[in-house]
């Protein structure tokens, strides 16, 4: 119902309600335009609705395992809209998610540079009266995002940011298919019950695992890593990294300790491999550690991991041998004639 008490108030109230009447038509249309991409929050939030903004990478940043997160326009009509623009605000999600099965990379576009791209779009699509100016702004978003950040000069910088991204996805998946799966593989292999095989361990989704093996000679040594590497997955592991101490007695009763060790690539480990071994005491034996990379740098924890799980099975051995050793020495006892 409309006041016509004053030319000026009823132009003003026909205004409002032919506002209110293109808001509403507007509504209905992104409804069905975006589906449940378009949010209303209505008295829950500071805006009333909501616009996930799905910004397609393939043509700059092509992946098969990870797309960026949306950004997100908020905003609350005027009652002069669509004459004046809304107030309104652009954020991209901060949170890793997923998509499709994809990892969705949150964070990827800078606070700062988000004020511009609004000031750009804005400034692009601004209020006239008669543009349906939401719709026009997602759009806009949509085509010119990448745009914008090539014009401020951060393109290049996202495009390796976005290609590290990648290859750490690429290597937790990996990782994670190993993790789940290598249980089966590992049960494959009969490896005999001349090697003692370790319980696996994870460290920020690298796996190591134990191997150890009594042997008296180098050519036992290379025997032991040959049937290890029948398994598909310790051959193609990132590191396979052993160390070994021979006792051996020469002809005029001379005892020396043949000992040596293998990097396989990772420099310094079988050093320490070997260094566990001395302190240990262990003899007659070749421990391999299997590493496989998840990933993500353990800088110096890594070596840490590595001679922990080469001296767990050390030490079961040792209690092992020494059990027999005592078995052997023990002597049956006699009753004394008192």
């Amino acid at each position: 119902h409309l006041c016509a008490s004053s030319p000026l108030k009823f132009l003003s109230q026909l205004i409002v309600v032919m506002g209110r009447e293109e808001q509403d038509e507007e509504i209905i249309a992104l409804e069905s335009l975006y589906d449940q991409d378009f949010i209303k929050h209505l008295n829950s939030h500071r805006f009333d609705y909501e616009l996930i903004v799905r910004i397609e990478t393939e043509e700059i940043l092509h992946s098969n395992s990870i797309v960026l997160a949306p950004l997100r326009l908020f905003w609350t009509f005027s009652k002069e809209y669509p004459s004046v623009a809304p107030n309104f605000e652009l954020i991209c999600e901060e949170k890793d998610g997923e998509r499709e099965g994809l990892k969705e990379k949150g964070g990827w576009f800078p606070s700062e540079l988000l004020r511009g791209l609004s000031k750009s779009m804005l400034d692009s699509n601004p209020p006239d009266g008669e543009q349906v100016l939401i719709f026009s702004w997602v759009e806009w978003l949509k085509s010119n995002c990448f745009e914008y950040l090539k014009d401020v000069g951060y393109l290049p910088t996202l495009i390796q940011r976005f290609k590290h991204w990648e290859e750490e996805e690429n290597a937790s998946k990996s990782s994670d298919s190993f993790l789940e799966d290598g249980k089966e593989d590992e049960e494959e292999i009969d490896y005999g019950s001349k090697i003692m095989v370790g319980v696996p361990f994870v460290d920020r989704k690298s796996k190591f695992q134990g191997f150890l093996s009594v042997v008296h000679s180098k050519e036992e040594v290379d025997e032991v890593m040959w049937t290890l590497k029948q398994n598909k997955r310790i051959r193609e592991a990132t590191h396979n990294i052993y160390a070994y101490r021979i006792e051996k007695t020469l002809s005029d009763g001379k005892i020396i300790m043949n000992e040596d060790r293998d990097d396989d690539g990772e420099t310094g480990a079988g050093d320490k491999l070997l260094f566990m071994l001395q302190k240990t005491e262990a003899k007659n034996v070749v421990v391999v550690v299997t590493r496989w990379f998840g990933g993500i740098m353990l800088g110096t924890d890594r070596f840490k991991d590595i001679t922990n799980v080469g001296k767990e099975l050390v030490l079961v051995h040792l209690e092992r041998v020494g059990n027999c050793a005592e078995t052997s020495r023990a002597k049956p006892k006699t009753n004394k004639k008192t």
